[in-house]
């Protein structure tokens, strides 16, 4: 239809010229133009030769195929707009009708959201940032092609958007956002100054104005001038400066993922924020310069310390450290010295000494990827799960430099020594080898610019046609985001209903692994959680938890160690050794291990 359209157009427009031209004698009619040339490319008096000539120069002088795709895709130019190029010699007919080609097989970069309270947040938008999913939820800022128009959503794994941001025509990336850790992620505008600590749930439990509130509360309404913030684990360093005719000095403090202080504010006294979840500042009751006191964030253990004479101090943050990085792994460190795995008493779990390892590997998700080297030094990869049980057959690994990878929904992605990632977070960072690799060792390439680990079901990755432009696609490698599913495949894969049983005095106590293709928090595929009565690791490392009947059902309500959120779960009973965790739609299937 465009092509008729376009073809009816340009001859109309030479008879336009033609008339214009008529009457004047001596001169010899001109030959009649082509489709492959605009009619105001041939004059009166013009060859053939010419002509062509002329169609030539302008080939070279003008836009390239991949030029008009890329202005289509990110709307600089409407197809409306290419046409009239067209009519007025600026493209080609023939590189017209390839951009058409070409443009009709991009698929939207993004068409999964549904937010029916906000019209003006439409389907055509495309995702221009965004971040992989972690505890279920992501951060996407989607916006017009044209970049106008802008919000930042945060979304589940039904695309139900949970928190809505309005950038408007401001540039779409004066916001940004962390990863989620301990629940809750910080949300920034660079423009305004605005920033807000927001939960998985898209419940706002801080914010800049809230901070500025409290102070205000204690030293006066104006008191304060300019607050300062940055976000370590789910923890907020606060620094606020405030002026009044009493006190002109900055105040620090530490807010909690629930929005409230760690402390009281300290006046001129700096604090530290650890990734290894502790704190430190001066202890101003003793020598400022010298004595200082560390709180560990986990288990809230503090003590004042001379860091200069006490060495004790050292191996007391150690051991933090470790405790730290154990609840992270699975329960296992990697011992350089005795080349393997250990619990949290030293003992040898899985013994690596047989691999010349190539780096410090971490177990997440229930598997730990091993960079290896061969007798000769040539670099190598595979996977062991925690009985220390190699997965496939090493397979060789091109990027010699690769350090770390983290399994999650049965797929791996190196990354490098100039890439700073925490399986625990995924955050978004560029550098990634452009394929996949599975547990069983396939190796899945990629057409995309940048792929990311999978996480809830989904990988963020970026395609190489849509510049800017960001998708997420399913384990399958679809370009989808379909609601979740109880139903289960049977061995020919075709669906199957699931069958639930009602059962008294059912106990949930022991250590069941996630076994589905969906996890909630911790309990990722792969990974296992642990029920001791009290705590549990299900929704955030370290959980209470209450556990009880509820109808013919069971209900789990987790409350993260580091905040007063509560998570609630439908959990249905198949046997007394699988059960299904529901989080709304979303499905956890857990097997008892022990």
């Amino acid at each position: 239809m465009r092509k008729k359209i376009l073809t009816v157009f340009l001859a109309i427009t030479v008879v336009i010229s033609l008339c214009a031209c008529g009457g004047s004698s001596g001169t010899s009619a001109a030959p009649a133009p082509t489709m492959d040339a605009p009619a105001e490319e041939i004059s009166m008096g013009t060859t053939g030769d010419e002509a062509a000539a002329a169609d030539e120069v302008y080939d070279e002088g003008g836009y390239t195929t991949d030029e008009l795709i890329d202005m289509l895709s990110s709307g600089e130019i409407t197809i409306e707009i290419l046409e009239s190029m067209v009519a007025d010699g600026e493209v080609s007919y023939e590189t017209y009708e390839e951009v058409l080609n070409i443009h009709e097989t991009i698929k939207p970069a993004s068409n999964f959201w549904d937010y029916p309270e906000l019209n003006n947040v439409t389907r055509d938008m495309v995702i221009k940032n965004a971040i992989s999913f972690s505890e279920g939820v992501a951060w996407i800022t989607v916006a017009e092609k044209n970049e106008d128009n802008a919000h930042t959503l945060l979304i589940n794994t039904s695309g139900e958007v949970l928190y809505h941001y309005n950038i408007g025509n401001t540039s779409w990336d004066a916001v940004e956002y962390s990863g989620f850790s301990q629940g809750v992620s910080l949300l920034e505008d660079n423009v305004t100054g605005a920033a807000f600590l927001i939960n998985t749930f898209g419940d706002v439990v801080w914010s800049k104005e809230k901070g500025i509130s409290d102070i205000e509360d204690i030293y006066g309404v104006g008191s304060v001038e300019s607050i300062e913030i940055s976000c370590l684990n789910g923890y907020l360093l606060e620094k606020a400066h405030i002026n009044t005719f009493e006190r002109t000095c900055n105040l620090y403090t530490v807010i909690k993922p629930d929005g409230t202080w760690l402390f009281e504010p300290l006046i001129d006294n700096e604090i530290s924020l650890y990734k290894y979840g502790y704190c430190s500042y001066r202890d101003t009751d003793k020598n400022p310069e010298w004595y200082r006191i560390y709180i560990n964030l986990l288990s809230g253990e503090s003590f004042s310390v001379d860091v200069i004479l006490d060495n004790a101090s050292e191996e007391r943050k150690l051991k933090w450290e470790e405790e730290y990085d154990r609840s992270n792994q699975d329960g296992l460190l990697y011992d350089k010295e005795l080349q393997g795995f250990t619990d949290d008493s030293g003992n040898i779990i899985i013994d690596c000494s047989g691999y010349n390892i190539s780096c410090t590997p971490k177990f997440h998700n229930g598997y730990c990827v091993l960079p290896i080297k061969n007798p000769d030094g040539a670099d190598y990869i595979t996977v062991i799960d925690a009985d220390g049980n190699q997965l496939f057959a090493p397979i060789k690994n091109n990027e010699s430099d690769a350090t770390d990878g983290c399994v999650s929904d049965g797929f791996f992605v190196m990354t490098y020594h100039d890439v700073y990632f925490d399986p625990l977070y995924y955050q978004f960072h560029e550098g990634y080898n452009n394929f996949y690799i599975t547990l069983e060792g396939e190796i899945y390439e990629s057409e995309y610019e940048c792929i990311y680990p999978f996480s809830d079901g989904y990988s963020l990755v970026k395609p190489e046609r849509y510049g800017k432009e960001y998708i997420f696609i399913d384990t399958n490698f679809n370009d989808a985001f379909p609601q979740s599913s109880c139903e289960q495949n049977n061995e020919n894969g075709q669906a199957v209903e699931k069958t639930y049983i009602t059962m008294n005095n059912f106990s949930i106590e022991g250590k069941w692994k996630s076994v589905g293709s969906y996890g909630f928090g911790q309990a990722q595929p792969g990974a296992i959680v642990a029920f001791d009565g009290t705590n549990c690791n299900f929704f955030s490392p370290s959980d209470t938890y209450a556990f009880y009947a509820d109808g013919d059902n069971y209900r789990l309500e987790c409350t993260s160690f580091m905040s007063t959120s509560t998570a609630a779960f439908t959990v249905k009973i198949i046997d007394a050794d699988h059960i299904d965790v529901y989080y709304g739609d979303n499905v956890t299937e857990l097997q008892r291990t022990e």
